[in-house]
């Protein structure tokens, strides 16, 4: 997980992205992360959800 590019290619959950969706309809989504621990990670997670939005 030290690795930057760990969270870069990850595989998105089944189904998560029509749940979220489902719920953006009523809500307001907020997407957080932990990237204190892991401060390397943040632009590979960043890239990451710009392309599944």
């Amino acid at each position: 997980m030290r690795d930057p590019s760990f969270f870069r290619d990850l595989e998105v959950m089944k189904d998560s992205q029509e749940v979220i969706q489902s719920l953006s309809q009523q809500y307001e989504i907020y997407i957080t992360t932990a990237t204190l621990e892991f401060p390397s990670s943040f632009t590979a997670k960043y890239e990451w959800l710009r392309e599944r939005v």
